[in-house]
């Protein structure tokens, strides 16, 4: 049996035309991207993981892929570390459970604007806010809140899909084939 619905709280989820439809294929620009140091060394990262992240991030492109109703949006992440999918309603709340960190989120429009609320527990608090610029890239702004510190950075996106995959290759193994 599937899990209810959420209940959706309609004056916190906003109506469609108080944001952009995201839907589409976007890549990671990191040449007009923050670095994510700041933030993973506020999450309590180690020096090398945050290290080896910044490598890994720029050895592999990251795509996003968002598909958007009035009712939710779906994103895809394609980057180093694997692909991830997730679905959030408008609001309603989301959890996410996690090895080492478990997570709510609420997903929101307003003010022209998708955005994001992640509360990490432990009064950590992550507010991103997705628009749409003039240029036809997306930016995504964040705000990281906690006891220490608050850090705010930002990503940007530009239309592009991932490249397909190659199909493995099947070797015929009947004989004389």
């Amino acid at each position: 049996d599937a899990a209810p619905p959420p209940p959706v709280d309609a004056a916190l989820a906003g109506s469609p035309a108080d944001a952009p439809d995201l839907s589409g294929s976007w890549k990671l620009d990191l040449s007009r991207s923050d670095s994510l140091d700041a933030y993973l060394e506020a999450m309590g990262t180690s020096p090398t993981a945050i290290e080896g992240n910044r490598t890994a991030e720029t050895a592999t492109e990251t795509y996003y892929e968002f598909e958007q109703d009035d009712r939710q949006i779906t994103q895809k992440k394609t980057a180093w570390s694997g692909e991830s999918t997730r679905t959030l309603i408008f609001g309603a709340s989301h959890q996410e459970q996690g090895a080492q960190l478990s997570k709510t989120l609420v997903a929101k429009r307003a003010g022209g604007a998708v955005v994001i609320e992640t509360d990490f527990g432990s009064k950590r608090r992550l507010v991103e806010t997705r628009t749409l610029e003039a240029d036809g890239s997306l930016k995504m702004l964040f705000e990281l809140t906690t006891p220490r510190q608050s850090v705010t950075f930002t990503r940007h996106l530009v239309p592009g899909a991932p490249p397909p995959r190659a199909e493995p290759v099947v070797k015929d193994e009947t004989p004389g084939g």
